[in-house]
């Protein structure tokens, strides 16, 4: 019942997010924090980079698979299992517990960041652009790579504008990435070779992209039956399956198609609302609820609030 319970309160979240604070109001303050947290986890990664022991100053979480976790408050370190001696992993997670859930919120506050850019309202730009790519880069997330890669293509006139100061900086900072990528072969985490690993071989975690969005798992889907509205948690962990990181997929075999097609479409009404590449960010949520537990976590759910409260306003105004 936990975790129905968890929706339900998770749903409710979004919609007071969404009743008390305006969209321009929430894109500002979602931009300042993660940023904040993209900044200090720059940092920290650094220092547990140079100086890893400094993790054991920290209260430690065992973790149920490959890695413990370190908690500094405001940034975790990850240690991972099964070696001779104590090291960090050499991803950025920031406060999340996996780097790839961290992409997700770093990607989304560089697409919003890039909006109020192109709306002329953006502050300190370059700034917050540097610090937001640069942490991206950090987390070595194969889908964090893809998104980013998707946001700068679509964004490119507005990231460049006509500041000679973009022009040289940003060339300046995929420099340094770059280099940094080619010299750092610890663990082997070079980003290029993670992605075609993940892409075509095993990957680095055992297993590759396409296992990871679990897409063989839909067959539950008809195991005893057509399972049209959902089979719940508990029936899911018969089949041995404990949880899935495509948390769309898991949204159906447990929550149901209309459950979940419902929060799809909140979705797509939240981001024509949000911003004015609607497509764009319906993608990148789409990718990020594939690949991450996020489906209806509470930022997710305020984004599909948004579009349902505002759709209901226009309908207001329309019949008046």
């Amino acid at each position: 019942f936990s975790s129905y319970i968890a929706i339900i309160m998770q749903i409710f979240i979004g919609f007071f997010i969404a009743s008390v604070i305006s969209i321009n109001e929430l894109c500002n303050k979602y931009i300042v924090i993660i940023v904040f947290f993209a900044a200090v986890s720059l940092v920290f990664f650094a220092v547990g980079t140079i100086y890893p022991s400094i993790a054991t100053r920290f209260p430690v979480i065992i973790g149920d698979a490959s890695v413990d976790y370190y908690n500094a408050g405001i940034y975790v370190f990850m240690q991972p299992k099964g070696y001779g001696t104590f090291q960090l992993t050499t991803r950025n997670s920031g406060i999340c517990w996996e780097p790839g859930c961290y992409q997700c919120f770093l990607n989304i506050a560089l697409l919003l960041l890039l909006e109020e850019k192109k709306k002329g309202i953006a502050t300190n730009f370059t700034l917050k652009f540097a610090i937001l790519v640069i942490t991206v880069f950090t987390t070595f997330s194969t889908t964090g790579i893809l998104i980013l890669g998707l946001i700068l293509v679509s964004y490119i006139k507005t990231w460049r504008g006509k500041s000679r100061l973009a022009s040289i900086f940003v060339p300046i900072i995929g420099a340094v990435l770059t280099v940094y990528v080619f010299a750092s072969t610890s663990s082997g985490q070079r980003i290029i070779q993670k992605i075609v690993s993940e892409i075509q071989n095993s990957g680095t975690d055992g297993q590759n992209f396409f296992n990871r969005i679990s897409l063989g798992h839909i067959k539950y889907l008809f195991e005893g039956g057509f399972w049209f509205f959902g089979m719940s948690f508990s029936r899911l962990l018969t089949f041995g399956i404990e949880g899935l990181w495509n948390s769309i997929i898991h949204s159906i075999l447990c929550l149901g198609i209309p459950f979940t097609l419902i929060q799809m479409f909140g979705y797509w009404k939240g981001c024509k609302v949000l911003v004015s590449r609607k497509v764009l960010l319906f993608i990148i949520l789409l990718m990020c609820a594939s690949t991450e537990t996020l489906y209806w976590r509470v930022f997710f759910n305020t984004i599909a609030a948004y579009g349902w409260i505002y759709a209901v306003q226009n309908r207001k105004e329309l019949s008046l």
